[in-house]
């Protein structure tokens, strides 16, 4: 059981850590990505 919750503990640890570096470099990617569909749409 302890082993368990310790686990559970972890993946919840892990979780928040992931989605705080996704908040991070999600804006970076979106904008990125953005500005490259763009630049295909302009090319194209």
């Amino acid at each position: 059981m302890n082993a368990v919750n310790l686990f559970l503990k972890c993946e919840n640890y892990n979780k928040s850590r992931f989605y705080e570096q996704i908040l991070k470099i999600g804006p970076i990617l979106l904008e990125n990505s953005f500005s490259f569909s763009y630049a295909e749409l302009t090319l194209s």
